[in-house]
């Protein structure tokens, strides 16, 4: 009976952990794509986003597996050419593949020019859901700028400004301040500072500096722990993207990280701490947490490169990291941008 009963448990929970992963983030890639040898014609254009909330249970901490499935299929025309545009942007930085960055840059234009994710998007999750593409395809396209022509470029910024403006309107009607609100954050950040709009960058360090409000005395986030088993995954969720947040703003020769005691270096000193030692949450929440992995902590691919020693790796997760939401392969990113 209660051999019977582990392997329930056990079987409980690699699918809650395959489903959480598959909730918060893309697929997981395979390293960087191949150079595109020719380019097509980009992918038809998809406008309309229309998913549903993948938890249930009232804290949304236990996610339902089929509705994780069921969304996934519902966005997959619109992810995979994203997912391809984001890999290429990747590819550009690592070997300088201009191939890559030219094909990347013609889909985007054609993307733009028709509107993608202007759409309907209907409810909660959907928002959500073009928040974290606005954000990777952002980072993508400030990656790949440098070879925009100034005719792609005239398309494809008012496009991130519109979006990042409808990302920054869904959230503004957010009850709670939480990782959601670091995602809309990068995501007014990256098209920010790609397009030189003040508005959007003001809007991200506001997102950025609201982390101040949100951290309790040992540097949680107040917001996620009553997420329940979630509330690990959700932390190194939340500590992502304003890691990144900073990392772009420091390529503009801004300084968001703070001292050695702003609010980030607080989370990432607890983040770091519960990943070794997921007990440590788990004692908080009171409920058991499922270690995160792949590219959720892809923060750590600039964290300890710009503050080495600063707090201890996670034994055994040295990456490499990739993460489409945030921009594709992190390490590499980090090895060019972090001196």
């Amino acid at each position: 009976m209660k051999r019977a009963l582990a392997l329930v448990v056990g079987v409980a929970a690699m699918v809650w952990a395959t489903a959480a992963a598959a909730q918060i983030g893309p697929p997981k890639t395979a390293g960087l794509p191949a150079s595109p040898t020719a380019c097509k014609p980009a992918p038809p254009v998809v406008r309309d986003i229309t998913t549903e909330s993948v938890y249930r249970d009232p804290k949304r901490s236990v996610v339902d597996a089929m509705l994780v499935d069921r969304n996934q299929r519902a966005l997959s025309g619109l992810d995979r050419p994203l997912r391809d545009m984001i890999g290429w942007s990747s590819l550009y930085v690592a070997k300088k593949d201009i191939a890559a960055a030219t094909c990347a840059l013609t889909w985007l234009t054609a993307w733009a020019k028709d509107g993608a994710m202007l759409g309907a998007v209907r409810g909660e999750q959907a928002e959500g859901d073009r928040k974290w593409r606005t954000a990777g395809i952002a980072v993508a396209y400030l990656k790949l700028k440098e070879r925009a022509t100034p005719e792609q470029s005239a398309v494809i910024e008012p496009w991130l400004n519109t979006l990042a403006s409808r990302v920054q309107e869904a959230e503004s009607k957010a009850k709670v301040i939480n990782n959601r609100r670091y995602w809309a954050g990068l995501a007014a950040t990256a098209v920010g500072f790609a397009t030189g709009n003040a508005e959007h960058q003001k809007y991200g360090k506001t997102a950025f500096d609201q982390l101040a409000s949100n951290l309790g005395s040992e540097g949680m986030l107040m917001s996620e722990l009553p997420r329940g088993q979630v509330a690990a995954h959700l932390h190194n969720y939340a500590l992502a993207p304003l890691v990144l947040s900073a990392e772009i703003a420091a390529r503009f020769g801004q300084n968001w990280y703070g001292d050695a005691s702003a609010p980030i270096h607080k989370l990432a000193a607890f983040v770091a701490t519960v990943n070794a030692d997921p007990s440590v949450i788990t004692k908080i929440t009171g409920s058991f947490q499922k270690q995160p992995s792949s590219g959720v902590l892809g923060w750590q691919a600039f964290y300890h490169k710009r503050f080495p020693g600063k707090i201890k790796p996670v034994k055994g997760a040295t990456g490499p990291w990739e993460y489409s939401w945030l921009g594709g392969d992190l390490t590499g990113l980090a090895n060019v941008w972090v001196k």
